[in-house]
């Protein structure tokens, strides 16, 4: 089970260059640009130890944030005196840094920071800062994403106790209720099961929208030819299924709005944006600035997008961030060589910041080891508007 959707093979190079060659016209948003680096937007560094002035973590990599990011979760090599790395807590406002346990799995925070979320053999709910933790699903399952107030998980698994197939499906559990069901299935209370892999769950603040991946060929509309990598989204209410990638396109790494009218997802060319109510598909960044790597990421509100931007063959990359309402891009950190590559990104829920990893040697310091040198920053969103 991975975290992320990777694309790598020549056969899968040839299948997007096939799905480019058929894909449908879709509505692309005019934007301004707000500068090529915002002088406002100074990364703080968040993969470090106790106080402001500690040494920095190596092979640091961003796994979770809250939705104030006041709270971030990050891996690393080990930290003081610790014997071996693993995964740490860094509260930004008290400037502590705690050790959660070891490193390896994936995790989400509940909004206030007070659940984090364990994933990998199987996933763990643990209560913070107390350590007392439950098990909420069975081996084989990871990718958590946790409601706002934490009472609805969605979560993938290829455990034998949940799946037929023996491959990864996505599946909600509601703490409230108990009730277990899987969300990778075509419409309707006992809808068809996804007949093939499904993965990267997005869910709702709310709780009600989940959004996903899956290579299924059989859970809206008419079945697939060739290769399928579809982003869809399920109605947990009236357990409706829909495809909101379009048809033949290879999508994935989808992230969702509050109320889940939103989803924002990857494609090969360009960062993409459904909004449920209307049906629209819109190119977030158009143009040939897009570099595909772990997909973007969407403010509560819906009205930003963080992304990364760039010329791969001019080896530039630069995390970007719209703004759906005024229509305007800032590019406001350069975060990663080129082969390097950049790790998750994830905007606060107000869009007031994003955090990130990089290994840019700017930002890591120059003659490091790019495999070795990774940092997680948080930065301010240089477009962000407080609302009045």
């Amino acid at each position: 089970m991975t975290r992320t959707v990777r694309i790598g093979t020549a056969a899968l190079l040839l299948a997007f260059a096939s799905a480019l060659a058929v894909l449908p016209a879709v509505a692309s948003i005019g934007r301004r640009s707000a500068g090529e680096f915002s002088q406002a937007a100074r990364p703080l560094l968040v993969s470090r130890g106790d106080g402001t002035k500690s040494a920095a973590a190596e092979a640091a990599s961003l796994e979770a944030i809250s939705a104030d990011a006041g709270r971030v979760v990050f891996s690393s090599t080990p930290l003081g005196g610790d014997a071996s790395g693993g995964l740490y807590l860094r509260d930004i406002r008290r400037h502590t840094t705690i050790r959660l346990g070891d490193r390896g799995g994936d995790a989400a925070l509940s909004a206030d920071g007070s659940f984090l979320v364990l994933g990998g053999e199987g996933i763990f709910v643990r209560r913070l800062p107390s350590g007392q933790q439950r098990r909420v699903a069975p081996p084989r399952s990871g990718q958590p994403s946790l409601s706002a107030d934490g009472r609805v998980l969605a979560f993938t698994s290829s455990s034998g106790g949940l799946t037929v197939r023996g491959e990864d499906q996505v599946f909600v559990r509601d703490f409230r209720s108990g009730g277990l069901a899987q969300v990778s299935r075509a419409s309707g209370a006992s809808g068809r099961l996804a007949d093939g892999e499904s993965n990267h769950p997005a869910i709702s603040a709310d709780g009600r929208f989940v959004a996903f991946v899956s290579h299924a060929r059989n859970l809206a509309g008419r079945p697939e030819e060739g290769y399928v990598s579809a982003v869809y989204l399920r109605d947990l209410v009236t357990d409706r299924t829909v495809m909101v990638s379009p048809r033949g396109m290879l999508a994935s790494a989808p992230s969702i709005s509050a109320d889940g009218n939103r989803v924002v997802f990857a494609a090969l060319d360009s960062v993409y944006m459904f909004d449920r109510r209307s049906g629209d598909v819109t190119s977030i960044s158009a143009g040939g600035r897009y570099t595909p790597d772990l997909g973007p990421s969407i403010s509560a509100d819906g009205r930003y997008v963080a992304y990364r931007a760039g010329l791969p063959e001019a080896g530039i990359k630069r995390l970007a961030i719209a703004d759906l309402r005024s229509r305007k891009t800032a590019r406001v950190a350069k975060v990663g060589l080129p082969e390097a590559g950049s790790g998750p990104i994830a905007l606060s829920a107000d869009g007031r910041f994003v955090a990130f990893d990089t290994h840019t040697e700017g930002l890591v310091g120059p003659g490091k080891n790019y495999r070795e040198s990774g940092r997680v920053y948080r930065v301010r969103n240089p477009l962000f508007r407080s609302r009045r």
